[in-house]
C-alpha cells in the first residue's frame, strides 16, 4: 500500500482565528472560532464524545462555559438539517 500524502497548507480554513487566554497566564492556544463573533468569558469544560456534538452545542447546562470538543472529525459530515425531528 503506498503513503498517501496530505498538503495541509492547501487545505481550506474556516473561522475566524481565535485566542484562548488561561487564568495561570501561560502562551494563549490559537485556534478557529464558530458562531457568534463576539469575546467570551467562562471555565473550559471538554466533551469528548465521538457523536452528539449538535446536541452538546446547544445543551443549557454548558451556559456561561467555554465547550470544547475533542473528536476530530467534528462537523465533517455536516450537522442535522434543522427541519428534521427524530
Amino acid at each position: 500500500m503506498a503513503a498517501v500524502s496530505v498538503d495541509f497548507d492547501a487545505l481550506e480554513s474556516k473561522g475566524d482565528i481565535a485566542h484562548l487566554y488561561l487564568a495561570d497566564g501561560s502562551a494563549p492556544i490559537t485556534g478557529r472560532s464558530f458562531g457568534a463573533n463576539t469575546s467570551a468569558k467562562g471555565e473550559v469544560v471538554f466533551n469528548t464524545g465521538m457523536v452528539g456534538y449538535p446536541e452538546a452545542l446547544t445543551d443549557p447546562s454548558y451556559r456561561g462555559q467555554i465547550l470544547v470538543l475533542t473528536f476530530p472529525l467534528i462537523g465533517n459530515y455536516g450537522v442535522p438539517d434543522e427541519g428534521i425531528k427524530d
